[in-house]
């Protein structure tokens, strides 16, 4: 599992959990429209090395990322990028997805990919 004071470069290659695929990091710090709901994510993951493609973007949060694979160099700015994330995450933290909530977003996703995949 990543470090909690770690936020990962748009480009970060990752693994979650025992699933034998892996993701592609495409966006940071979002609030997220789910079910009429808006809820807080650390990150925006597509399928790698297939990448976006109707819309198949997963939300995930630092703690579901089981391995880093990849990690690109940063970019000037970025130091700057990672602070108001960090000030994000607390900003935002009554705004995390429920568990069972989460869950079954999981479950859409790897049905959406598993037809398309």
């Amino acid at each position: 599992m990543i470090k909690k004071s770690e936020i990962l470069p748009i480009g970060t290659i990752i693994e979650l959990g025992n699933e034998n695929h892996l993701y592609m990091i495409i966006s940071r710090s979002m609030l997220v429209n789910y079910k009429e709901k808006q809820y807080y994510f650390d990150y925006g993951i597509c399928m790698y090395p297939e990448g976006v493609f109707e819309n198949n973007i997963a939300y995930i949060n630092q703690e579901d990322i089981e391995k880093i694979i990849f990690k690109p160099e940063k970019f000037k700015g970025e130091d700057d990028f990672v602070q108001k994330v960090f000030e994000a995450q607390i900003i935002y933290e009554d705004k995390k997805m429920p568990e069972d909530v989460y869950k079954n977003m999981l479950e859409e996703f790897a049905k959406k990919v598993g037809k398309n995949g």
